[in-house]
């Protein structure tokens, strides 16, 4: 948890800035150009999350207290499931199984 972010950062903050930093990625309007996530971006993203939640439920807290986490949790998880985002999952799939 206190790595990549200040441990002074509230939940709903990080879960705001992964919102955004995802939502960069959805797939695109007919006439855009696609963009997706890298594999080290999208191992970040999904690691951000599990660590956010672990580390609130350590302490005890909810880690999803409010309609406005519970949206972000949601948006960032589909914006990560994005078909523009499949290559990045297939490489990471690769990674994980080479080990």
């Amino acid at each position: 948890m206190t790595e990549g972010y200040a441990v002074s950062r509230t939940l709903s903050g990080i879960l705001e800035d992964l919102e955004s930093v995802t939502a960069a990625y959805r797939t695109p309007r007919p006439g855009e150009n696609s963009r997706s996530l890298y594999e080290k971006d999208l191992a970040a993203s999904v690691d951000a999350l599990r660590r956010l939640i672990n580390y609130n439920a350590a302490n005890r807290t909810r880690p999803l207290s409010n309609n406005h986490d519970i949206t972000n949790l949601v948006k960032i998880s589909s914006n990560l499931l994005e078909l523009a985002n499949l290559p990045a999952w297939k490489t990471a799939l690769e990674v994980i199984f080479k080990q």
